[in-house]
């Protein structure tokens, strides 16, 4: 292939949350720039969290003086606004609008931002009508390492938000994996235990169990198929190539135990085939890119797509942009100064129809640089650790830390405080709400004013 940076001037910036090896969401990131750069294309990640950390999928990271009007920004769909303020933006939706963000992201957006999608991951849309983008990582230490297997592990993370409610089927003395494992500790469980449960159907986890050598049971969807499930994601239309119906390795409900079993053996073989086409659809990408940007010039040996979706084609037609709160979120700007907002919750018995509310509204913040620090007084109300636990396992930016005696309001938010990495802190009550646009105020007050120390703001009556 030929070297196509001395014959034109584009270049790629992803960004992306600081690296870890536990979420699925930040490795595609990281795996779609080292892609793009193996195209002999100039590409960087932009560490939203400023951390920069090396890792060994790709670690070349980008600084705001490497923007100019040749770049183009990938943002995943987590990001609001345009924060780098670049002239040419991509939107990655990497899960469905809701489940990580809220579902009113879209209105701080650029109506004619192109937007690509690593799958539907619903059952309910085609997946034939988006612009698809799915790299696909497969580490050498991903494999079966002969040992000796017994009992259950099982995988929670995003489960909440399709399964409602929630029905746990794992055995009582089944691993938890927790969302801060490392790589090496995943598959050092996996390579020990026999079957995983997983409770979300489209955690990455799923397909590292069975190249692992461990049977991968996915809980179904209600009033959902396997044909259906799988069409949901990009991996069917490698299937469909190949007139296969189902994943190697990986049961669909409990059913299904035994041809997972069988089929244990080639889910690498099928795993390759999915790469394959992942890096296929990185570079019909670069091509439609290249294509708008670079008067035509393409990769050699690939095609490009026929059309490219916007903003306002995929989110907005037929829908009307009203203001949403009191803020019209359409009209947002971008930032240059990204900080990380701490917020400190203090929770003692607090009751349910309060406590959810107030996470809710955190999780519901278009401004996505913040983190949830949660400290439990000690709650003597048992359903109090199993709520904070989920929120912690839905979103990684949630932390949560358990007092094991009494300190009241002053201990705890100081406990919540031990555990803030963010540059400012702000205090939420146990019941109260933010409006969506709280945190976005704060962050735009503070691009005017970057000196700023500490802000006030009253409560909205």
């Amino acid at each position: 292939m030929k070297n196509i940076t001395e014959n034109h001037q584009l270049n790629f910036i992803v960004a992306a949350p600081r690296f870890k090896y536990s979420s699925g969401g930040v490795i595609v990131l990281y795996d779609l720039a080292r892609i793009i750069h193996e195209q002999n294309i100039p590409c960087k990640i932009f560490d939203t969290c400023g951390l920069r950390l090396p890792n060994d999928i790709f670690d070349i990271y980008a600084s705001l003086s490497d923007i100019n009007d040749h770049t183009v920004v990938i943002y995943p769909e987590i990001m609001a606004g345009n924060p780098l303020g670049a002239k040419n933006v991509v939107r990655w939706i990497l899960c469905e609008l809701g489940v990580h963000c809220s579902q009113e992201i879209y209105r701080t957006w650029g109506e004619h931002d192109f937007v690509y999608h690593y799958s539907s991951f619903n059952p309910t849309k085609d997946i034939n009508q988006y612009n698809l983008l799915f790299p696909l990582t497969l580490s050498p230490q991903m494999k079966n390492h002969g040992n000796s297997r017994q009992g259950y592990c099982h995988v929670i993370r995003k489960g909440p938000k399709f399964h409602q409610p929630l029905n746990y089927i794992h055995p009582s003395d089944s691993l938890l994996l927790e969302e801060n494992l490392s790589r090496d500790e995943l598959i050092e469980i996996l390579n020990t235990k026999e079957y995983l449960i997983s409770y979300d159907p489209y955690c990455y986890i799923n397909c590292m169990a069975a190249l692992c050598g461990c049977i991968s049971i996915v809980m179904p969807l209600k009033d959902t198929t396997e044909k259906q499930w799988l069409e949901s994601s990009a991996t069917s239309l490698v299937l469909a190539k190949s007139g296969q119906t189902y994943l190697n390795g990986i049961a669909y409900g409990l059913e299904e135990i035994e041809r997972a079993r069988i089929t244990l053996d080639r889910a690498r073989d099928q795993h390759e085939s999915f790469m394959e086409y992942g890096e296929s659809t990185v570079k019909l990408f670069i091509n439609d890119m290249l294509s708008m940007f670079s008067n035509n010039l393409i990769l050699e040996n690939t095609l490009k797509n026929d059309s490219v979706l916007n903003v306002r084609e995929i989110f907005i037609k037929n829908k009307s942009r009203e203001k949403t709160t009191n803020l019209d979120l359409s009209e947002l700007t971008p930032f240059t100064y990204n900080s990380i907002i701490s917020i400190i919750f203090p929770v003692f018995n607090t009751p349910e129809k309060y406590l959810r509310p107030a996470i809710d509204s955190v999780l519901n913040q278009t401004y996505p640089h913040w983190e949830l620090c949660i400290a439990d007084d000690a709650s003597t109300e048992p359903y109090i650790r199993g709520i904070l636990e989920e929120y912690s396992r839905k979103d990684s930016r949630i932390k949560v830390t358990f007092r094991i005696e009494n300190g009241h309001i002053s201990r705890t938010s100081n406990s919540a405080i031990e555990i803030a990495i963010g540059e400012f802190i702000a205090l939420l009550d146990h019941d109260d709400l933010l409006t969506s646009d709280a945190l976005y105020e704060v962050a735009e007050l503070l691009n005017r004013h970057p000196d700023a120390d500490m802000i006030y703001s009253d409560e909205d009556k």
